[in-house]
């Protein structure tokens, strides 16, 4: 499918105004203009006329709404179709010769593309630029994953991504999960740093038990002292 005709009968800035682009074998047409001409204006008429006009679009404010009208001819392999749009609810499309027909008719010569679609492959502005330019740096997005894969030729991007993606979330999460493995980690790790507190002796302690350990073995009296309380404890123990 091409464009061969784009005709702004009522729409922004534009009362019947017209632009034929034939077909060369250089099939590559350029509309160019000064700011505020009207170019933005062009490429929203385009994909209004191919996909609807917003119920509050921005580009009545010179016919008003109920009276914006876009028209357009769309030419493939096999012939040509001539067709309008109105802004209305009921009965937007109307063709050449005055006949109301339907969007699926419609979709039947784009190919049953979307206006997403549409406008992120064939209607680019400098937003949108911009924004896919982040998303080949970040390989995101459909735009970033196929230039992506065009420049660097490698095929099924998106397959490995979302394996790679799915092992991650093996591996950790945002979220504290039983089932990931580095979470998993984390707990054996924590319940190893708890045991290794307790049995842990300051070197304070361990120089006061040290000390009295000597003292015990230098003083018979207080180390005959010590081992009958060590009994008497183990006795109060087993009673107990």
């Amino acid at each position: 499918m091409r464009i061969a005709r784009l005709e702004l009968a009522r729409f922004g800035k534009f009362s019947d105004r017209s632009l034929s682009f034939p077909k060369r074998d250089c099939d590559l047409h350029v509309v160019y203009g000064p700011n505020e001409a009207g170019k933005s204006t062009l490429r929203q008429a385009l994909l209004d006329l191919l996909y609807g006009i917003h119920p509050r679009s921005k580009y009545g404010f010179r016919h008003g709404l109920s009276e914006m009208r876009i028209g357009g001819v769309l030419e493939n392999g096999v012939g040509t179709f001539e067709f309008q749009r109105f802004k209305r609810a009921k009965n937007p499309l109307v063709d050449a010769a005055g006949r109301v027909f339907s969007e699926t008719e419609l979709a039947n010569w784009l190919g049953h593309t979307d206006r997403d679609f549409f406008e992120r492959m064939y209607g680019l502005d400098y937003a949108t630029l911009v924004t896919g330019g982040k998303e080949i740096l970040d390989s995101a997005g459909d735009v970033g994953q196929m230039l992506f894969q065009a420049a660097a030729g490698v095929a099924g991007l998106h397959r490995i991504r979302e394996r790679l993606e799915a092992d991650a979330r093996l591996l950790w999460g945002e979220r504290k999960r039983r089932d990931a493995a580095y979470y998993a980690a984390l707990d054996r790790h924590d319940a190893a740093a708890t045991a290794l507190r307790q049995a842990s002796v300051s070197a304070s302690a361990w120089q006061a038990a040290r000390r009295a350990r000597k003292a015990a073995r230098a003083d018979p009296a207080r180390r005959a002292g010590t081992a009958a309380a060590r009994c008497a404890a183990t006795r109060a123990r087993r009673a107990g």
